[in-house]
């Protein structure tokens, strides 16, 4: 009654299915617990990437850099440039309606003018 240790292990598996199982089930089970109570531990962005974009997002990162996404939006007029008070209003109104969007903080006019005819308001 030799024979290497898989064999043994399966003719015991064989002859005592039942703790065979119920051990496996156990097993398990203590595994499924250990693991929940260790927790997981998630991977920043630079964790997560490789090459030039994780050293440029590590480099920006370390510096204490913390980008937010920016939108603008763009108010433009064919009949009217940004010295008519009527495009003025339009331009602060929608700056106040923009301000009054709970995604959207520091709304403000974002620079001059590229042309007499538009401008330009949002978050950066």
């Amino acid at each position: 009654m030799q024979g290497n240790i898989a064999e043994r292990a399966a003719r015991w598996s064989a002859s005592h299915w039942k703790t065979a199982t119920f051990g496996w089930l156990a097993f398990v089970a203590v595994a499924l617990i250990a693991g929940q109570m260790a927790g997981t531990v998630k991977l920043t962005d630079v964790e997560n990437s490789n090459g030039e974009p994780a050293r440029a997002q590590r480099t920006l990162e370390d510096a204490g850099f913390k980008r937010h996404a920016g939108e603008s939006v763009l108010v433009q007029s064919s009949r009217m440039t940004v010295d008519d008070a009527a495009f003025r209003d339009e331009l602060q109104r929608v700056e106040r309606t923009v301000r009054g969007l709970p995604q959207a903080s520091g709304a403000a006019p974002t620079g001059r003018p590229s042309s007499t005819r538009q401008a330009r308001t949002g978050r950066q």
